[in-house]
């Protein structure tokens, strides 16, 4: 699962770019990955619940009994 915010949200809500930090392994690591099974873009213009409705439906799925 990928999380995924814009830049101007990110530094809308704060956030500076801090080097040795923001671009450390721990940090960006993954960024190399094409394929998540889930992204989820964080800008704000949507409540949680409807940012998590398409992963909560795929886990309740695979909860169900065959």
């Amino acid at each position: 699962m990928r999380i995924v915010a814009s830049e101007e949200t990110r530094k809308r809500r704060g956030w500076t770019f801090q080097p040795n930090v923001d671009d450390a392994e721990s940090e960006c690591g993954l960024d190399q990955v094409e394929k998540m099974d889930y992204t989820i873009t964080n800008d704000g213009d949507k409540d949680p619940e409807e940012l998590l409705k398409p992963l909560l439906e795929d886990v309740s799925r695979m909860m169900m009994p065959k």
